[in-house]
């Protein structure tokens, strides 16, 4: 028996990890905001900006996990593999970024909080969902 379905539950698992960390970056951002006030702001700005791209991409996934191809497994995990790969060097890239937002604020004069914020957020974002794909790839490594 093809482990399609294992994929298919895997994947979904996935999905609700994914969901778990938008909800909560969502939170800390409104909390970060009540706490700080203004010197949260940009934080709370890049991280709702995050929170609403996240939740377009897991409204995709979802929609997509609930109408799965009628491929064989073989293609299935190939498309998975590719886009998991495609995933975690973004997540890599997005923590690259954080790094450049942070080296701005000791390069640049006027805008430490805004570059310092949006480089918490960034790295927040990165960090996080290069652990979540991270482990859904470990997963469906283990499981193939």
């Amino acid at each position: 028996m093809e482990p399609y379905p294992e994929v298919l539950a895997l994947a979904k698992l996935h999905l609700l990890r994914f969901v778990v960390f938008i909800l909560l970056s969502g939170v800390l951002a409104l909390v970060l905001l009540a706490v700080q006030g203004r010197k949260g702001r940009w934080y709370a700005l890049m991280t709702g900006t995050w929170v609403v791209i996240n939740a377009l991409v897991a409204a995709a996934l979802h929609y997509h996990l609930g109408h799965p191809p009628h491929l064989q497994l073989p293609s299935v995990l190939g498309h998975i593999a590719f886009w998991m790969g495609f995933n975690l060097i973004l997540d890599a890239f997005y923590c690259l970024c954080a790094l450049v937002l942070y080296w701005l604020v000791h390069a640049t004069d006027g805008f430490d909080e805004l570059y310092f914020g949006f480089g918490n957020a960034v790295l927040v974002q990165g960090l996080g969902l290069l652990l979540i794909d991270l482990w859904f790839y470990r997963q469906l490594v283990l499981l193939i």
